[in-house]
């Protein structure tokens, strides 16, 4: 199905979505008349504000990643058993079916039968600036389906305390990386994850490691939750499963020795595709979406580690 063919919402109906989740956001937690008095407020004060904010820290096209980014808001909400910002009644009471009904439109670059929801609406939206922006023989709403099987295959591992291989958690983060990479080709760069450390070591996932980077950070937390990211061939070696205790797996000198073997390992990639963001002027992307990258990472590295 052509652009022409397919029933894409106005960028009028699109910035209304964005208002609805503003202001849904600031009137969170608070209730009466006074509550939504303090909500429109705040929402006016954020509306007149997120221009600013949104392109230092998102780049250009802001508009169009704010978005992506509403999207993947409320179906991680959703998923979690929270409201979703934009009050989708389908999403709120079917997320796992509605998200993979979601998944399957946008494989196939088409979300035409979720129209009549929010998240529908805006995801059709993402397709087409997609769509217009990728590069030749480009296919970008991979990107944003990679991601949302990854966010699906997140939840169901987690509800069932799924131990996977090296090799699963590998794809999973890979997956989970192609949304920085959605977000690039919406601010019309060149730049892709994958393209990062390509100098060193061809088909080296800059994004791939970032995600990983984060799933060491707090895989002691998400073990509690039900969301394992030691791999199966480490925990069958020391005898550990997925009904061990948090406390059990954090006192394990082999699980430590293999998580900071691996984070240092990781840590040192995703140290090296900063410094190529930040100083090889000659590689791909704009300055904007190298910092924007760049920005990404460091996060990662320099904050919340245990």
């Amino acid at each position: 199905m052509s652009n022409r063919e397919k029933e894409v919402p106005s960028t009028l109906e699109v910035a209304a979505l964005d208002l609805r989740s503003t202001y849904n956001l600031s009137h969170e937690g608070s209730s009466g008349v006074a509550g939504a008095i303090g909500a429109v407020g705040m929402t006016l004060v954020q509306t007149s504000l997120k221009p600013l904010f949104d392109r230092r820290y998102l780049g250009p096209n802001s508009f169009q990643q704010e978005a992506f980014l509403n999207v993947r808001y409320d179906i991680a909400c959703a998923l979690a058993g929270k409201e979703p910002s934009l009050s989708d009644h389908l999403l709120k009471a079917n997320p796992e079916e509605y998200t993979e009904q979601l998944l399957k439109g946008v494989r196939e670059n088409d979300v035409e039968p979720l129209l009549d929801t929010s998240v529908g609406k805006l995801t059709q939206y993402v397709l087409a600036q997609l769509e217009k922006k990728q590069l030749p023989n480009e296919s970008a709403n991979r990107y944003f389906g990679d991601w949302l099987e990854a966010t699906i295959d997140n939840r169901k591992r987690t509800k069932e305390r799924k131990i996977l291989s090296t090799s699963e958690l590998d794809a999973i983060y890979g997956k989970e990386g192609r949304e920085m990479d959605v977000q690039l080709v919406l601010a019309g760069t060149n730049l892709r994850t994958r393209s990062v450390l390509d100098y060193y070591i061809e088909g080296d996932d800059f994004g791939k490691y970032i995600r990983q980077l984060e799933a060491l950070k707090y895989i002691m937390p998400n073990w509690e939750k039900g969301k394992i990211d030691i791999p199966r061939e480490v925990l069958s070696v020391v005898d550990l499963d997925a009904e061990t205790p948090v406390d059990d797996v954090k006192l394990n000198q082999s699980v430590f020795e293999w998580k900071w073997d691996t984070v240092a390992d990781i840590m040192n990639k995703v140290k090296q595709g900063v410094y190529e963001l930040e100083h090889y002027e000659k590689s791909a992307g704009t300055k904007a979406s190298k910092k924007f990258l760049a920005r990404h990472a460091i996060e990662v590295v320099n904050h919340g580690w245990q």
